[in-house]
């Protein structure tokens, strides 16, 4: 009888603690969704790993970002003989100095961002080395204006022609750099001088980008889309640079530009990105959505300002369906990236124009997915809801931005960085540190 009787005393202590127990994590759970996305996280460990990652595997000693390497960081440079011969394409495409002007600018927004937290010296000299390694790809060739993507092993040698995408994302950065007070002032003027000069051999050639012979040129900044606005960043940061009302008077005239419906340059900015931009190719376009987020930083006429921020929030919106990608990702898939790009040599042949540099590269992209579909797993499941992520937190309208901070932080929390192949992920710091800044 006693024994029974302490029995039911004791399973009533037990609910009572349990029901207590559960009431005691509903409070705070109810606390935390009320609190701002920035209470929540604890620590910084996966910006700390992804960190990591990055400058373990993926920055050369030449302080410019590779495209891919093995998890054990082997990696396969070109020779100086395949860059001049243009193999695996004179694009460079596929190989694992494809996009190092584009993201080592864009990838100074998370290195700046951390440094603002943390304000360790590891962390601004990480910065001042991406500006140095930035510095390098406007350094490397004779032709002026010419950005280059990388360079092999000798620290020069590359591949003749840069494009849109990789000038963009180094004008971004470079500007980037300069709004800090890292740059001593003998470095802050060759910086400007640099971006200077490689605007005006940009304009001098119609808005196209500079390439080396036989090539000539690769890619514009002329484009009446959402592209535009790497054009009128460009002009603008000229004109706060040098106060020259030349570049200012460039930036007005090419706002206000239209195109043969009658569109022109500022209301295809403020319509934003359309859905179909950023539901597959959100990595394509961030360097003008970079850039249109610091004209909307840096414009003073409010009309101006207003219709920056309507197409960063439009854009932002439409990002948001990319986010879901992260969870097709296959956590455990044991596949590994075929890091050999010279098996796509097979194809190659003369080329001495863009237009064969393009058919040949798309001729090894296709052989490419269908020997290793690794690169179509982390393009799609890693890359796209990444970079997505990033996109959404360059919205000026942070009550947006918080309401999905914590499928953000979810999302960035997921992934394994030490078990990609690609380098795609890097927007992933960026994204961390502004979620983690916000009000």
């Amino acid at each position: 009888m006693f024994l029974r009787l302490d029995m039911l005393n004791l399973t009533s202590l037990v609910k009572s603690f349990i029901l207590t127990t559960v009431s005691y994590l509903t409070v705070i759970a109810n606390l935390n969704a009320q609190q701002s996305p920035v209470a929540i996280v604890a620590a910084d460990t996966t910006a700390d790993n992804i960190n990591k990652e990055i400058w373990k595997r993926f920055v050369n000693k030449f302080n410019v970002i590779n495209d891919y390497t093995a998890l054990d960081g082997a990696i396969y440079l070109p020779t100086t003989e395949e860059c001049i011969q243009g193999k695996p394409n004179a694009l460079g495409w596929w190989s694992p100095i494809e996009n190092g002007s584009m993201f080592g600018g864009l990838y100074m927004d998370g290195a700046i961002k951390r440094w603002e937290v943390t304000k360790k010296k590891e962390d601004a000299d990480k910065v001042k080395r991406i500006a140095n390694g930035l510095m390098l790809l406007a350094s490397i060739s004779s032709v002026e204006g010419f950005i280059g993507r990388g360079v092999t092993a000798d620290g020069h040698t590359h591949y003749p022609m840069g494009s849109d995408d990789q000038a963009g994302g180094w004008f971004y950065g470079m500007w980037r750099y300069l709004e800090t007070t890292l740059p001593t002032i003998e470095e802050r003027k060759k910086i400007e001088e640099k971006i200077l000069s490689c605007a005006k051999a940009i304009v001098k050639e119609n808005w196209f980008l500079p390439a080396e012979p036989p090539f000539n040129t690769r890619g514009s900044f002329r484009p009446f889309d959402y592209r535009a606005a790497r054009m009128l960043f460009v002009a603008k940061i000229c004109f706060l640079i040098s106060k020259d009302n030349y570049w200012n008077d460039l930036y007005w005239k090419n706002l206000s530009e239209e195109n043969t419906s009658k569109l022109t340059r500022l209301q295809i900015l403020e319509a934003g990105l359309p859905s179909n931009a950023v539901s597959t190719d959100t990595w394509h376009n961030s360097p003008s959505v970079a850039c249109l987020r610091s004209l909307w930083e840096l414009e003073t006429d409010s009309v101006t300002k207003t219709a920056f921020k309507k197409g960063l929030e439009t854009t932002a919106n439409n990002a948001l369906v990319s986010l879901n990608n992260a969870y097709r990702f296959n956590l455990y898939d044991t596949a590994a990236l075929d890091i050999n790009w010279r098996v796509m040599n097979s194809f190659w042949k003369l080329q001495t124009n863009e237009i064969e540099s393009q058919n040949l590269a798309m001729v090894q992209l296709r052989d490419l997915i269908r020997r290793c579909n690794r690169r179509v797993t982390e393009a799609m499941n890693v890359r796209e809801p990444i970079f997505a992520a990033w996109l959404i937190t360059l919205s000026p309208d942070k009550l947006m931005v918080k309401k999905n901070a914590q499928e953000m932080f979810k999302i960035l929390n997921r992934f394994r960085y030490h078990q990609l192949f690609h380098v795609w992920f890097f927007p992933a710091e960026a994204t961390w540190w502004r979620l983690r800044q916000l009000d």
